[in-house]
């Protein structure tokens, strides 16, 4: 298995889905179907509008970036 440390602030379901995501032999890691069923993910539901991957204020920058950058 793959060597890497959590933070401590990490739930315990947080550590779980991510140590199944770090697991090196594919034929046991956590396919995407397993990680949507996932206790976390079912919790944090990442498709809904509060979840952010960075903060509101930095997305809307990143997007303005991209948009000026396809002009």
């Amino acid at each position: 298995n793959a060597e890497y440390s959590l933070p401590d602030f990490l739930s315990d379901e947080a550590k779980d889905m991510l140590a199944r995501i770090f697991n090196t032999d594919p034929k046991s890691r956590i396919t995407i179907e397993q990680i949507r069923s996932h206790p976390w993910y079912q919790f944090h539901r990442p498709e809904t509008q509060n979840f952010y991957v960075c903060p509101p204020a930095v997305q809307a920058e990143r997007s303005n970036i991209v948009t000026r950058n396809n002009k």
